[in-house]
């Protein structure tokens, strides 16, 4: 049984989908927050996905909570309509959507239906009935989809600010999104190595107020540090442990998910992933024991094959990695140089011939950046790219320094030879449009 909250106003209730009203003080605000609640929200009741805060900085809330995960496809336009209507009457000049996932993919869908002028979308998803992304084919079997992302359902007058991980399947919705929103009126912001949802990084990091403070207000994440806390979010050390072993980074891999096992050892799918670990490097899973994450990665190399220049780049090259997952850049980016150094000594007629050293010189131009050494960090992506100028994410972040240092015209340069080999992605795209504006 649903209980109304004390100081709502019910605009329409059923059994799985509720839509309350709430003022931020006695007098009605100049702004409106409508927001949409996510995938496994499971009670009618209280304010809704970020009720409490958007009420704390001012806004009026209009919540749309959904107790079934049909992506708010059994919401009628007749009930938009009336929210539209009700808003008009009440003479709100400001009007913005709120949501993650689920609710993100809502508030985009439903903008143009509400007059919205700024929606604020943590990972929102764009279809989830499409091949390009398996992920929720299950649940969008048991869904009649009658609401879909067109450039109808778009408002040309709103401006979409979309957060999002690049590492995740999200990076190919974030793309179609892109093929109907004005490229004037999208903003998209990366955060690393979060997962999906980004927002529950934020959360954990205790940046999701600040972050969604400043863009709501029309601002960018310059300055803000997304990673500074990194260290202590279990989320992304999970997500970290899952790239560097795809990576075939395992010794690292490991290392990452027994930090993120201290933080939250009931995790079922943290778990599993370092039983697999352990199978893979055929030792026993181990608990948790006093020893710091990079004792564990040197002691988790069987000492007797370091002397062997390869498993030397390998070790130098993982604790690097965890170093660097850990927020120690300095000892990281040391790291790195000595597997450059060890690689580039020794004979290439050993297994050293499939080093990459490419990708070494790449993740220490990465990390020479967060030390605030833009000059030796072109350096080491100029050597990556001398090496293979394959990867178009390099031309990238040479551009990104390139133009930090005033040499527009090269950096231009650079990102051109980025859309060369990745046409029509759409941060190439936006950054090239921010490049073209300076």
């Amino acid at each position: 049984m649903r209980t109304p909250f004390s100081d709502t106003l019910c605009w329409f209730v059923n059994d799985h989908l509720a839509v309350d009203y709430f003022r931020a003080a006695p007098t009605r605000s100049d702004r409106v927050a409508i927001t949409f609640t996510s995938w496994g929200h499971s009670t009618l009741d209280g304010t809704g996905y970020g009720g409490d805060f958007l009420l704390s900085e001012g806004y009026d809330v209009v919540a749309f909570k959904l107790t079934e995960n049909n992506w708010y496809q059994t919401v009628p336009l007749s009930l938009l309509s009336e929210v539209d209507s009700r808003l008009r009457a009440m003479g709100y000049p400001h009007r913005i959507g709120y949501g993650s996932s689920m609710g993100g993919y809502a508030a985009i869908q439903f903008s143009k239906h509400l007059q919205l002028s700024r929606v604020l979308a943590y990972s929102p998803q764009y279809r989830i009935d499409q091949p390009f992304d398996t992920g929720w084919a299950d649940w969008a079997k048991k869904i009649s989809f009658k609401h879909h992302i067109t450039s109808t359902s778009i408002s040309p007058y709103c401006h979409y600010d979309l957060v999002y991980d690049p590492h995740t399947l999200e990076r190919e919705h974030i793309a179609r999104f892109a093929r109907y929103i004005q490229a004037n009126k999208l903003s998209t912001h990366m955060i690393r190595w979060v997962g999906h949802p980004a927002d529950t990084y934020l959360s954990e990091v205790d940046l999701l107020k600040a972050v969604s403070r400043r863009l709501l207000h029309g601002k960018t994440l310059h300055g803000v540090d997304m990673k500074e806390r990194k260290g202590t979010s279990k989320t992304y050390l999970f997500q970290l442990s899952l790239s560097l072993s795809r990576r075939n980074k395992n010794y690292a891999a490991l290392t990452l998910i027994e930090r993120a096992l201290a933080l939250d050892g009931a995790r079922t799918d943290f778990r599993q992933h370092h039983e697999a670990l352990c199978e893979r490097l055929g030792i026993s899973a181990r608990a948790q024991d006093s020893a710091t994450p990079v004792q564990a990665v040197s002691r988790s190399y069987d000492v007797a094959t370091q002397n062997e220049a390869a498993d030397q780049v390998a070790f130098h090259a993982d604790q690097g990695a965890t170093l660097d997952g850990l927020g120690r850049y300095k000892e990281a980016a040391l790291s790195i140089r000595k597997a450059l150094s060890i690689a580039y000594q020794a004979p290439r007629s050993n297994a050293l011939s499939n080093v990459p050293l490419r990708d070494l010189h790449a993740r220490l131009s990465y990390l020479l950046v967060k030390l605030n050494q833009p000059h030796a960090a072109l350096s080491e992506i100029n050597a990556a790219i001398n090496i293979d100028d394959s990867m178009a994410s390099h031309h990238w972040h040479r551009s990104a320094l390139l133009a930090d240092m005033g040499d527009l015209r090269a950096a231009l340069t650079a990102i051109d030879r980025a859309l060369e080999l990745e046409p029509g992605h759409p941060d190439y795209l936006g950054y090239l449009r921010q490049l073209r504006a300076r």
